[in-house]
């Protein structure tokens, strides 16, 4: 069964957005999380083409505010609702009315038990507990995270082993943005007609691949707020910016580079075809030339473990003998398989193509044999291969005694022997017998790739963040970008700041460009507090919007 929430499949898919699939679910009594006790909301959702899985909580009394947030942030295809939340708040009804294209399901209570919940994730992740990802008994995201491997279970049908870990986040890991601020700054979407055009997005998208388009739009909409990890993000963008040979090497190679997240996702389902193993076999080549480009030249990214290298050079060269670069879809239509990967499969394969040499081999030995120089070989559907002789050279010839009598025609004799019977056998059996050693050799080139699951998921991550990373600093050489610096000041000094989106779709030249200090220390006379004044048109909404949108690329 597809659903909106659980489709793989290229054509049901999205390239440059994840696909997600969500769960909401209210706890039936109070509880403590950190320092607040109230009835808590879990809501957790997870894509399935790739194996992202993510939960949070909040207090029920936030949940209008908070519920709204996720959902603008997320936007998942398809959403579990706990029954009894759907009739105790009437919010909950109206928030996911303003998603007309999201699926909505609602599940009884005993749906959402935690007990089973633990349980599933656990099988589901190769785990004896869940410490290690800050779930316990008690979690409120523990509930909605293991309907939604149950909701997958009953229609997928399918194992789930590239689904090996779940991410619990809360609202103060990122810098918090409820979902009107997103939507007024048009971050992703404009609010003209809920598109990427005159969008943040649109300005710093130079991805190259579906994993870097992805992951830029979760980092727009969770910006970092430690310091560290910005500084490191920051440095990185730094040192592909000030190398601009190696910035173009890494964009070209990465143009090759495709979506190594959900063809491993299939590969993990068993519903990968040859196409989908030789667009991993082209994302390798093009992997191995980038941690070659990164040794060389000193770059962070892909900087693998000597194993891992070799474990990828190893898949990519098994892929490259095996899967045929022109092969179907279908295993049942053959040509999957290149020459020379099976000695088998080539047996088999020349039987069939060299049939007429086989038959006419065997025709020859038995005119020698049989002295009848006049026999021939005629096939008809309903009677198979069979010898002939023709009546003028019955009268003459001796007829072998392993000669089999078949039919007696008014022109002709018919007849059959054990080795042509077995050698029609052959011929009968060899075009079955490719279909079935193709597949067998398929299955086996597959699971080489399921056992590499966990370096192509490792791949895919550095990949998707190695994209983004480029694109900022593509972005940056294209409209003059610097790096900022950090101070503990609690000072934000912006000088010739300039309003990414606007002045991007302005002439070159034409936006001017806007300075602000605002502090929010004591002991300053900055002040923390900036009032705005002018007429319509001045700029005023510009002048807020750049400040807002500088720090939040940062």
């Amino acid at each position: 069964m597809i659903t909106p929430g659980t489709a793989t499949g290229e054509d049901f898919l999205e390239q440059g957005q994840n696909n997600y699939l969500a769960a909401v679910y209210c706890t039936p009594k109070e509880i403590t999380c950190g320092t607040v006790t109230d009835v808590f909301i879990g809501f957790a959702y997870l894509d399935v083409s790739t194996g992202e899985f993510f939960a949070t909580s909040f207090p029920r009394a936030d949940f209008a505010e908070q519920f709204k947030k996720e959902l603008g942030r997320v936007q998942p295809r398809e959403i579990l609702i706990q029954i009894s939340l759907a009739d105790s708040v009437p919010a909950l009804k109206t928030l996911c009315g303003e998603y007309p294209q999201m699926l909505q399901n609602l599940y009884p209570d005993w749906h959402f038990s935690a007990a089973t919940a633990e349980k599933r994730l656990c099988a589901c992740f190769g785990t004896e507990t869940l410490k290690a990802f800050s779930l316990t008994a008690a979690s409120p995201e523990l509930p909605p995270a293991g309907l939604l491997l149950q909701y997958l279970d009953q229609t997928t049908g399918a194992a789930l082993p590239h689904i090996t870990g779940i991410k619990v986040y809360r609202d103060y890991d990122f810098v918090m943005m409820d979902d009107a601020t997103r939507k007024n700054l048009e971050l992703l979407q404009n609010l003209h007609d809920n598109t990427d055009a005159f969008t943040l997005f649109e300005t710093v998208n130079h991805t190259k691949t579906a994993m870097g388009a992805r992951l830029l739009r979760q980092w727009l909409y969770q910006p970092l707020r430690t310091a560290g990890e910005i500084k490191t993000r920051l440095d990185k963008t730094a040192a592909l910016y000030r190398k601009e040979k190696e910035l173009a090497a890494v964009r070209t190679i990465l143009a090759d580079v495709l979506d190594i997240h959900r063809l491993t996702g299939r590969v993990a389902m068993q519903r990968a075809h040859g196409k989908d193993l030789l667009a991993i076999k082209q994302s390798l080549k093009a992997c191995i030339e980038l941690a070659k480009l990164s040794k060389t030249k000193k770059l962070f990214f892909l900087q693998l473990p000597e194993g891992d290298f070799r474990n990828m050079e190893q898949l990519y060269t098994i892929l490259d003998r095996s899967i045929a670069e022109d092969c179907p879809i279908a295993v049942s239509d053959g040509g999957l398989i290149k020459p020379g990967w099976s000695e088998k499969l080539d047996e088999l394969r020349s039987t069939l193509d060299n049939a007429n040499k086989l038959l006419e081999s065997y025709l020859e030995q038995e005119r020698t044999q049989s002295g009848i120089k006049s026999l021939k070989i005629k096939y008809n559907r309903l009677s198979g291969y069979f010898l002939e002789i023709t009546r003028g050279s019955l009268k003459t010839a001796e007829i072998p005694e392993y000669f089999i009598k078949r039919r007696s025609l008014t022109t002709a004799d018919r007849f059959t022997t054990e080795a042509l019977s077995q050698l029609e056998a052959k011929l009968n059996d060899a075009g079955e017998n490719i279909i079935t050693c193709e597949k067998e050799l398929f299955l086996a080139v597959q699971a080489e790739v399921f056992d590499r699951i966990e370096l192509l998921h490792l791949l895919a991550k550095e990949i998707g963040e190695l994209d983004v990373l480029q694109s900022f600093a593509h972005t940056a050489v294209l409209h003059a970008w610097v790096q900022p610096e950090f101070s503990d000041s609690g000072i934000m000094d912006i000088r010739e700041g300039r309003h990414p989106v606007v002045e991007t779709h302005l002439p070159s030249g034409e936006f001017v460009p806007n300075s602000i200090v605002l502090s929010s220390a004591a002991d300053t006379a900055i002040p923390a507090f900036a009032l705005i004044t002018g007429p319509n048109m001045a700029g005023k909404s510009t002048f807020l919007r750049q400040t807002a949108l500088i720090l939040s690329l940062i």
